[in-house]
């Protein structure tokens, strides 16, 4: 599909117009941070571009427009892994080779690589080739969870496709009209746990995981309160599906408290915010970042290939902090 989002819905407008004016650039490099749904906006731009119509983001009733959407356009390739982690130098080559030639079915082509850092050194050597010489009617858009990972030569080659991330408002509203199902605190919690990441926390619902972090939430201020232990806690902690979950919602939990004791933020009541305030009743800043840190070493180690027990693993931890409680939590 090539709807895009709503807070992006300028951005859209802003370079439909250029490439409507013929000032848009053949080479856009695209800060893809997961989460704010950017790549949707680029669909966005390329069913524009296909569009025979021209009208913002597909008119979706020309045969240009049903053909994207049923993925079969011949003037639209989209390059990404195949059968490894890597963008080989071959895939590189054959998008090279299907840029130089005519469109097929209108007056521009498009070219997605996504994920861009995951183009190994001989095609990325490949494709400076079609940057420095772009084809005069396809249009490279490179999608990049981490663009400091690119060679310096291929983001000078690029131009910046300037895209702003959803206000909070935004973000909550657009999640409420796809699942008004939600209870509002319900809802408000997800968000705030997916780091206020839109498509994120779609994930968490769609993935049918709402329940399981609405019960890590609770269990863990039980536990941070005294009313729980750690072994009842880890039982309702773990869960196969995510193994990393604990763990990245007691992280947010402590950097919103570390945040909060600095500078007052006004928040919804809901189940993550009662976690925080929590958090910063039980004990001092520097505790909360000591804690912060056990977080993530024992992220990394439920994420690693061990063999060591997800729900003991998870005991040990809880039961840890318990008994540092002095140098770290003060139990209420």
């Amino acid at each position: 599909m090539s709807t895009s989002l709503p807070w992006q819905a300028e951005a859209l407008t802003f370079y439909t117009n250029l490439y409507r004016q013929g000032e848009l650039a053949h080479g856009y490099l695209i800060d893809d941070s997961p989460g704010d749904g950017r790549a949707n906006c680029v669909r966005a731009i390329a069913a524009t571009i296909l569009c025979q119509e021209t009208v913002t983001g597909g008119c979706q009733t020309c045969s240009a427009c049903k053909l994207l959407s049923a993925g079969s356009h011949a003037d639209m390739l989209w390059v990404a892994p195949e059968g490894s982690t890597q963008i080989k130098i071959e895939q590189v080559r054959s998008a090279i080779a299907w840029s130089q030639k005519t469109p097929q079915q209108g007056r521009a082509k498009v070219l997605i690589i996504d994920p861009a850092e995951n183009m190994n050194l001989f095609a990325t050597n490949s494709l400076l080739k079609l940057l420095e010489e772009p084809s005069g009617d396809t249009y490279l858009f490179l999608l990049s969870k981490n663009t400091a990972k690119l060679l310096p030569t291929v983001r000078s080659r690029c131009q910046i496709l300037n895209l702003t991330t959803p206000s909070f408002s935004e973000g909550v509203e657009w999640l409420k009209g796809l699942h008004p199902e939600l209870k509002p605190e319900s809802l408000l919690t997800i968000y705030e746990l997916s780091g206020q990441k839109p498509q994120v926390a779609k994930d968490i619902i769609d993935q049918g995981l709402t329940q399981f972090y609405l019960d890590c939430v609770s269990v863990l201020g039980e536990w941070i309160a005294g009313n729980t232990s750690a072994i009842v806690a880890a039982k309702t902690l773990h869960s196969k599906e995510d193994l990393a979950a604990p763990y990245d919602i007691l992280f947010r939990a402590t950097v919103f408290a570390l945040r909060s004791s600095l500078t007052a933020i006004s928040r919804q009541s809901h189940g993550f915010q009662v976690l925080v305030e929590g958090l910063m009743r039980s004990t001092s800043p520097g505790r909360l970042i000591a804690l912060n840190t056990r977080c993530v070493t024992y992220k990394n180690l439920a994420l690693s290939d061990h063999n060591l027990n997800p729900q003991l693993t998870l005991e040990a931890f809880l039961i840890e902090c318990y008994r540092s409680d002095r140098d770290l939590l003060v139990q209420a």
